[in-house]
């Protein structure tokens, strides 16, 4: 039986902590439906899911067989490749939520209300206690003199416990502006108001995020699929060649020497194929890494014909392949270890590029003054947050992003008429998406890390 993509699919929850769905809502609003990756211990532990999952994903999302031998016209035909995508491309199947798109929400005008609600399905009546914890939410909003429209909106966007451990919600005026659920449970239940919109503990989780694919392969095509922010791939093609012959005859004599020097060839020509789209996927999502499971021949003639710049982001990992031979879940754990090493070395080169820098007093601002004065001159490249950060901290901001300051009077010599109060860390990272800025959260007590937790790497020098 051919590999189903809807096995790695299924299987793909066991990629991410993070899952939760999108849908662009006039071009600001997010609801439903996006996912996040993180890294770390919290991957594993979605590793685990059964045939049954398998099953009732393949249920739901049937797709096409490749054509069998005894369907062919002519088993001596010219060879043909088919190229099929195994699930059709929807409006908007690429837009996700990533750091840009939450920058839209900063040009929404405040105040804002930001909740982090807990809703756990593991957990016994859990529809119910979702209930008692939403009457607390809204007692909560209405002591504190939210508007009976905004409550009554975010009230109809809280949604149920079954997508994940967190309901995440930002609403403003009367108008819920997104509403995604997360599959990890909250460092902390939080109602929140404010001029700006609490989205640092969102931005965390988007950070990890690593595009990439998984490649399911064997001598005469493959499986590719393609991830971009959550459990589901944004696209699945399968290259499928019909070549003969396929199998070696493992006798000897030169007639039998020939015959497998064709088979030998038509394994090497149909890696050309799955190379080339391969590439094409890759660069569609910008991948980041390449992780291939299957025949062991037909992953090493992948990796000689992918461009160098595939060859740097490919790993190989071993078991699994196009068909279904039970060792899915150790495959999607084996997935797992790829990502997080990747993702602890490129959070390792990062801090190492700002020692280096902060060493040589060039591209570097290390400490909150110092990287907010660059942030106000739009000169930062790369924000860091450690997680040593002091998180009770209030800096001041203005209607533009470059409008940051450590005391409102720096603003009014500015010309800002009105400047407000916010965590540091909000302040900065509106800052930074809005000065195209990247923002990478690290791990503090590191001698690499940042002074009190806040650096960054600049675009220029002074």
């Amino acid at each position: 039986m051919r590999f189903q993509p809807q096995v790695v699919v299924a299987v793909g929850w066991a990629l991410w902590v993070v899952c939760v769905a999108s849908t662009l809502v006039d071009g600001v609003g997010l609801i439903d439906g996006v996912g996040l990756a993180v890294t770390g211990a919290g991957l594993a532990e979605l590793v685990g899911v059964t045939a049954g999952d398998v099953a009732e994903v393949a249920a739901e999302f049937p797709l096409p067989q490749p054509a069998t031998a005894a369907e062919s016209t002519n088993a001596h035909a010219a060879p043909t490749v088919t190229v099929r995508r195994m699930n059709p491309r929807y409006a908007g199947q690429f837009a996700r939520m990533d750091a840009r798109t939450l920058a839209k929400l900063y040009a929404i005008d405040g105040p804002f209300v930001t909740i982090y609600l807990a809703a756990p399905s593991d957990v016994e009546d859990a529809a119910e206690q979702l209930e008692v914890r939403w009457k607390n939410v809204v007692r909560e909003l209405s002591e504190a003199g939210i508007d009976a429209a905004t409550i009554e909106a975010l009230t109809a966007a809280r949604g149920g416990h079954q997508r994940g451990n967190t309901r995440v919600l930002v609403a403003a005026h009367g108008t819920v502006h997104l509403a995604v659920s997360l599959a990890q449970p909250p460092a902390r239940e939080a109602v929140l108001t404010g001029q700006l919109p609490h989205l640092v503990p969102l931005l965390d989780a988007i950070s990890w995020q690593l595009p990439h694919l998984v490649v399911l392969a064997d001598r005469t095509g493959a499986d590719i699929l393609a991830y971009t922010a959550g459990p589901d791939p944004v696209d699945t093609e399968q290259v499928q060649t019909d070549r003969w012959p396929e199998h070696k005859t493992g006798r000897g004599g030169w007639a039998a020497k020939r015959f497998d020097a064709t088979v030998q060839n038509n394994w090497n020509e149909n890696a050309k194929d799955v190379a080339v789209t391969v590439d094409k996927v890759a660069a569609d999502i910008d991948a980041r890494l390449v992780i291939a499971a299957g025949d062991d021949r037909a992953l090493a003639l992948l990796e000689e014909h992918l461009p160098q710049r595939l060859v740097d982001v490919f790993v190989k990992i071993p078991g699994g392949g196009r068909h279904l031979d039970g060792s899915d879940e150790v495959v999607a754990e084996r997935i797992t270890a790829a990502l997080s090493e990747r993702v602890a070395a490129d959070t390792l080169a990062l801090l190492e590029k700002f020692a280096e820098e902060r060493g040589q007093a060039d591209r570097d601002a290390d400490g909150v003054a110092a990287t907010l004065e660059a942030l106000r001159m739009a000169q930062v490249g790369t924000l860091i947050l450690a997680d040593t950060r002091d998180h009770d901290r209030t800096l001041f901001f203005g209607p533009e992003p470059v409008h940051l300051a450590l005391t409102p009077e720096e603003l009014l010599d500015l010309g800002v008429e009105q400047p407000w109060a916010a965590p540091a860390e909000e302040v900065l990272a509106r800052a930074a998406l809005g000065t195209g800025a990247e923002i990478r959260f690290v791990a503090g007590g590191m001698e690499q890390a940042p002074t009190d937790g806040v650096g960054a790497l600049l675009r220029y020098a002074d």
